[in-house]
């Protein structure tokens, strides 16, 4: 009877550990296939025919604040970011896990580098980093996109994903809408059938620590 009982004992221990391991959302990986790390800068890239390196920086609305995400051509004037889990006790970039995204270089305007969905659907910046309310416009997830070999893309995600918030369960939405014309448009959600979203690839900035920021 004990050894039955421990034997039952330890299957279910290992139930529970196989349960809470299928649990956790597989890692994010940079170009490297190591995990994205909380803080840690890297080159978001992607790829257009006829453009070899594609990446992202911050552009001026009509010279206003504040600026917009946008498409850096051929990788010229591609900017950093760095990436912030919404769980606190996360250190790794998992998928569909709701994160906060920022821009590592300051800007003239007043207002944050943390990324926003601003009016139709774009994304600017003048974000917020606090998770003290149930709905707000500045949580990202990064997902698959396609195939093994086609990257990741960036989804809205208005309510938590991985971080326990019962009051909230709006779905994230479409990924990111890139314009392969090289006009400097402001990146925007995709409209189902309009558009397509893109793949994304995550490159270290070589030679740069973590970044140790208070995200409050």
């Amino acid at each position: 009877m004990q050894h039955s009982t421990l034997f039952l004992l330890s299957l279910g221990l290992l139930l529970a550990a196989s349960s809470g391991a299928r649990s956790s959302p597989a890692p994010v990986v940079d170009t490297d296939g190591d995990s994205l790390e909380r803080g840690r800068q890297y080159y978001a890239t992607f790829h257009i025919v006829g453009v070899p390196v594609v990446g992202l920086m911050l552009w001026p609305t009509n010279n206003s604040c504040p600026p917009h995400l946008d498409v850096s051509w051929f990788g010229l004037h591609s900017q950093p970011l760095a990436f912030f889990p919404e769980d606190p006790a996360e250190n790794i970039i998992r998928e569909g896990n709701t994160l906060y995204a920022m821009f590592v270089e300051p800007t003239q305007c007043s207002e944050s580098t943390v990324w926003k969905l601003g009016s139709n659907g774009t994304i600017t910046t003048g974000g917020t980093s606090s998770s003290s309310s149930d709905f707000h416009k500045s949580r990202f997830a990064i997902s698959k996109f396609g195939d093994e070999d086609e990257g990741y893309t960036f989804q809205y995600c208005p309510c938590s994903v991985g971080v326990n918030r019962p009051s909230c369960n709006a779905p994230c939405h479409e990924g990111l809408e890139v314009n392969s014309a090289r006009e400097k448009l402001p990146l925007r959600l995709r409209v189902k059938g309009n558009g397509y979203p893109s793949g994304f690839f995550f490159q270290k900035v070589k030679d740069v620590t973590n970044l140790q920021l208070l995200m409050a």
